[in-house]
């Protein structure tokens, strides 16, 4: 866990910026181009809090990034619970935000919550969901060869039952191992199959907070036109291998960045999986994508704005990294809070 920069401890409340920007939100998931032809569903998912249309003082973003592998095969559902712990997060640190106006040492209790809780609240409260699913739904026996190939063995899993998603029908439901009458495999090794990474930022009128589990991007472009990566490389990007919310003690493996708004001046912070970034050829592809997506922000109507997202995803993984691709995107309203 890496805070590059914390509110200063000595801010009293009232002597703060208590005013701050309106956030516009949206986001778009699209299904890659090789799992379209592979018969795969989508494995990425994405939240924004609070709901997309409305502009907030306080906004989340969060993307997250099922694994891939065949032995992953839950994953779509890891990358759902991991961005709805990403807005459980966003909601305990709007808590602590708002009682800085009634403690004066709320500040330094709320950065040191930060620097110490949060990778450990993250990655705990993903687990206790994961568990909480497979106790309503086990994984049957049958998994284990699954198992072993995402611990680095080679043999696939074999198909079996047909597991649906949330508001999903069998028919579109992707295959599960295993059988129904099998027996199930024990929690701590079934936790592998819902393998997935995280990427969350948090705007507020006192401070943006940037979490990052695993590959991706995360980027701000500031007011005065520069376009930032809050966070450092991910420290153990080897080959396609990443770090996961599945790894033991992931929490060590965060990035988190704080950093005060009044300091950052944040125009736009934008999202995405790694399907987006590995899609161009060029590093300049994603200074242009950003710079592209905020002027379209700033002068285009919403509806249109989520179409024309759509369109250029779907172009994306089509004629790039045939990956699943998914953005979500905040920027500021011309409006303030006061």
């Amino acid at each position: 866990m890496t805070p590059e920069a914390t509110l200063s401890s000595d801010q009293a409340p009232g002597e703060g910026p208590v005013s701050g920007p309106l956030w516009y939100a949206t986001g778009c998931s699209v299904r890659g181009a090789a799992h379209r032809r592979k018969g795969r569903r989508n494995q990425d998912a994405l939240a924004i809090w609070p709901t997309r249309g409305l502009p907030s003082r306080r906004r989340l973003i969060a993307v997250a990034d099922g694994h891939g592998a065949d032995p992953y095969v839950r994953s779509e559902m890891g990358a759902l619970l991991a961005c709805e712990v990403a807005e459980q997060a966003a909601r305990a640190m709007v808590s602590h935000l708002d009682r800085l106006e009634r403690h004066r040492n709320a500040v330094r209790e709320f950065t040191r919550w930060l620097d110490e809780d949060l990778a450990r609240f993250v990655v705990r409260r993903w687990n206790e969901l994961v568990t909480a699913d497979l106790r309503v739904d086990p994984l049957r026996g049958g998994q284990e060869t699954g198992i072993q190939a995402a611990r680095g063995g080679s043999e696939p899993p074999k198909a079996g039952d047909v597991r649906p998603g949330p508001g999903m029908s069998t028919s579109q439901a992707a295959p599960a191992t295993g059988g129904a009458s099998a027996p199930p495999v024990p929690l701590e090794e079934a936790i592998d199959v819902y393998g997935s990474t995280l990427i969350f930022a948090l705007l507020t009128e006192y401070c943006c907070v940037f979490f990052q589990l695993g590959d991706g991007t995360l980027h701000v472009a500031t007011e005065s036109g520069e376009i930032l990566a809050p966070l450092p490389a991910e420290p153990l990007n080897l080959g396609t291998d990443a770090t996961s919310l599945v790894m033991p003690d992931a929490w060590r493996y965060v990035r988190i960045a704080v950093v005060p708004t009044e300091v950052l001046h944040p125009r736009l912070v934008l999202a995405a999986t790694d399907g987006l970034a590995t899609s161009f050829p060029e590093a300049t592809g994603m200074t242009q994508f950003i710079d592209g997506v905020g002027q379209l922000a700033s002068k285009t109507p919403s509806g249109e704005l989520d179409e024309r997202l759509e369109t250029a995803l779907t172009r994306y993984t089509s004629e790039g990294s045939g990956d699943d691709i998914t953005v979500a995107v905040t920027w500021r309203s011309d409006q303030r809070i006061e």
